[in-house]
């Protein structure tokens, strides 16, 4: 049986090279950047230590952020900034302005791409966080090594000992994989699922790996990549299309004796079921802790279905509101009985109180029938469980109603914790079924939907998608922006978009950027002017469509329907192996031999000089 060669020794030489460079310029870059530099730090702290608690964090930890907060002072966090310090005591991350958009990432970003970061904040959670950090630095380092590995891996797959060393070397080389593997963040996590997906794939001009297994497995890799953080998603359309490729063998025969249609069939068989794997302990974890029918307005603020809750059976609701600025509340919509009467007469009751731990406060119950129409009542809650009771007419042309239950008295700046049980809703003498008692925990397809829906941010993708329709030129002028910015904060913009490279360095940068984007596009659009064989053309082929895809998604997903929002060039790390390859190609036929080592020493001379030129003097070497 045909197995793949192990590198043997000058590539075993410079592969363990290319290693001890990785891990000695990530254990330096560790103590020069400063405590909490690393883009979205606080937050990703945050998330990894409620992942190592166990389970699927559902709200933010107040506690927790307020001892971050409390390190990020001490660091000197705001000075490195150069912004003011917030007034008084520091208790959350909505006070810094940095933070303000985006406090927590919680709600945000998938559990999935924090699970070294976890591993490493499960050893000695109770630590202080500036002992904290370190260890989560570590973690990315070690998984900075695993991707180089695995990169290294596929190499050899598809293309042999110098492909192989030519990925590494870029992925190496790259300024930003450095400062990647050196904060706490998930950005090489998709990135590694990546790596392996591609060392799973046939090489060039070998039989296919066919069956159930592989299939499940490249499937697995790409449902870990596109579920650990949104930059993986370019993957889901590619690996689908390259399931149903029609491989070639080395004879040149084509490995596809039942047709093109049964590697579509077993595209389509085992993506749900590994959809449904991978998201299974999560989808249940959250159905559990929401109530059919009942929808939550505003951030995630946590679990609304709780035991804790429950005044009769065993679960109540929890409404929490704990941010000034924004409205947060629980609803439901109703189909009202159809009836011919003039008007209707409404009750609507519920039981509350204030959460354990808070102090009384006013809550409300609404009702609205969607056209301006509203009727409330608002009550002073306290420890004790209390009712609260409306009563009113309502018209007999409406056909649905809104019940909202609101924290404060009517405005956004309404906060407070309340449990509220036994909802009842009668129109005349007949008692609608709302769920009002929380019992029916929320359907597993509607639990999906919402967390596909809600991971997607699909409402706002949508939102941007007409609004480029109806304004193209708008459009395309915002696509130009954050796609140079991409391009741009791909060689800079470290520890928080403050710290950017000269003229010279910026434009060494998005050279080397450009000419392997050039690259990729001719592997997409001509691949035999790269390649040395038709299976050769293929992959360079896959790689310029994987770019594409990457680059789609990476200045897509954070610019539709969004304010004031540009793609950042960490979002294409996970990307990198589909740029690096033509990137390789091209070098190769430019200047046969030496083109691919020039590149990489021209990488290696702009990652020398980011670390000792840029990062060491901005930084003067920590804090």
């Amino acid at each position: 049986m045909e197995g793949v060669k192990r590198p043997v020794g000058p590539g075993r030489l410079l592969l363990l090279g290319a290693l001890v460079y990785l891990l000695c310029r990530g254990l330096l870059l560790v103590q020069v950047l400063p405590h909490w530099q690393g883009a979205d730090e606080p937050g990703h702290a945050e998330m990894a230590v409620l992942v190592a608690r166990g389970g699927w964090p559902r709200a933010p930890d107040p506690g927790l952020q307020a001892r971050i907060m409390a390190d990020m002072r001490a660091a000197r966090f705001f000075s490195w900034l150069d912004v003011a310090v917030p007034a008084g005591v520091l208790t959350g991350f909505a006070q810094v302005p940095r933070l303000a958009d985006a406090p927590s990432q919680v709600g945000d970003e998938s559990p999935l791409g924090y699970l070294p970061l976890a591993l490493a904040a499960a050893v000695g959670e109770s630590a202080t966080p500036e002992g904290l950090l370190p260890r989560l630095r570590w973690a990315a380092l070690v998984t900075a090594l695993l991707w180089v590995l695995a990169l290294h891996g596929a190499g050899l797959r598809l293309g042999g000992e110098r492909s192989a060393m030519g990925l590494v070397a870029v992925a190496v080389f790259l300024p930003l994989g450095a400062v990647a593997s050196a904060t706490a963040g998930p950005d090489l996590v998709p990135a590694l699922w990546v790596a392996l997906w591609l060392g799973c794939l046939p090489p060039p001009g070998r039989p296919q790996r066919r069956g159930a297994r592989w299939s499940a497995l490249r499937l697995a890799l790409v449902g870990l990549a596109a579920l650990s953080k949104r930059s993986g998603l370019f993957l889901v359309p590619l690996a689908l299309a390259c399931e149903a490729l029609p491989w070639r063998t080395a004879a040149g025969r084509s490995d596809r004796s039942d047709g093109w249609g049964w590697s579509l069939r077993r595209a389509g068989r085992v993506l749900p079921l590994l959809l449904a794997g991978v998201l299974a302990t999560g989808v249940g974890m959250g159905r559990s802790t929401v109530a059919a029918g009942w929808l939550g307005e505003g951030r995630d603020w946590g679990a609304v279905r709780l035991a804790a809750a429950a005044r009769s059976g065993g679960h109540g609701f929890r409404v929490t509101d704990g941010d000034p600025g924004a409205w947060q509340y629980l609803l439901r919509w109703v189909d009202l009985p159809s009836g011919r009467a003039a008007s209707r007469e409404v009750e609507i009751g519920a039981w509350l109180r204030v959460a354990a731990g808070h102090a009384p406060a006013a809550a409300q119950v609404v009702v609205t029938d969607g056209q301006g129409a509203w009727w409330g009542e608002t009550v002073t809650a306290g420890a004790d469980w209390s009712m609260v009771r409306l009563r009113f007419s309502l018209p007999g042309s409406v056909e649905r109603l809104r019940v909202a239950l609101v924290p404060g008295t009517g405005t956004a700046a309404g906060r407070g914790s309340f449990d509220i049980d036994d909802v009842i809703l009668r129109i005349g003498d007949q008692e609608l079924a709302i769920n009002g008692g929380a019992e029916a925990p929320e359907r597993w397809g509607a639990a999906l939907a919402r967390g596909l829906s809600r991971y997607l941010d699909a409402p706002r993708l949508f939102r941007g998608a007409v609004a480029v329709w109806r304004d193209p030129l708008a459009g395309l002028g915002s696509a130009a922006r954050g796609l140079a910015f991409l391009l741009r904060s791909a060689w800079g913009g470290f520890g928080w978009l403050k710290v950017w490279p000269g003229s010279w360095a910026g434009a060494l940068g998005i050279g080397l950027g450009l000419f392997m984007a050039a690259a990729a596009l001719l592997a997409m659009l001509r691949p035999q002017a790269l390649a040395l064989g038709p299976q050769e053309g293929l992959w360079l082929r896959i790689c310029g469509f994987g770019a594409l895809a990457a680059v789609l998604v990476a200045t897509a997903g954070p610019m539709l329907g969004a304010v004031d929002r540009l793609p950042q060039g960490r979002y294409l790390l996970p990307a990198y192996p589909f740029f690096a390859l033509p990137g390789l190609a091209l070098a190769e036929r430019l200047w046969p031999l030496r083109g691919p080592w020039m590149l990489c020493l021209l990488l290696l001379s702009l990652d020398l000089w980011t670390l000792f030129g840029l990062m060491w003097p901005a930084f003067g070497g920590g804090a």
